[in-house]
């Protein structure tokens, strides 16, 4: 069981963690986004399900991928569109740490 726990510690500790800073990127919420394969999809996302999904999280897309957002970014974003009066297509610019699949988010602004 040690020798587990050793291994798992070291994976954990040697997880890639890499400043970014992604630009007008398409902006999802974790339940809806999960479905979504490419950009073009997650730009028909519009604004009232990612506002009515709030509780869900949200993450970004790029290239396929997607990052979800920490609890500071989707503080964020839910105030971002709150304020925002985007229907659809909405993208957002995100600067933080990658931390595996999630965003440790710094700023985050809707374009």
């Amino acid at each position: 069981m040690k020798r587990v726990l050793t291994v798992a510690l070291a994976l954990l500790l040697t997880a890639p963690v890499f400043a970014a800073k992604l630009e007008n990127v398409p902006l999802v919420d974790n339940h809806c986004g999960l479905g979504m394969k490419t950009a073009e999809d997650a730009d028909k996302h519009d604004r009232t399900c990612l506002v009515k999904c709030a509780k869900n999280g949200y993450a970004v897309m790029k290239d396929g991928k997607l990052w979800k957002l920490d609890e500071k970014g989707n503080e964020l974003a839910i105030a971002a569109l709150k304020k925002s009066d985007k229907k659809d297509h909405v993208r957002v610019t995100v600067e933080g740490e990658v931390k595996g699949d999630t965003l440790a988010v710094e700023s985050l602004t809707i374009d």
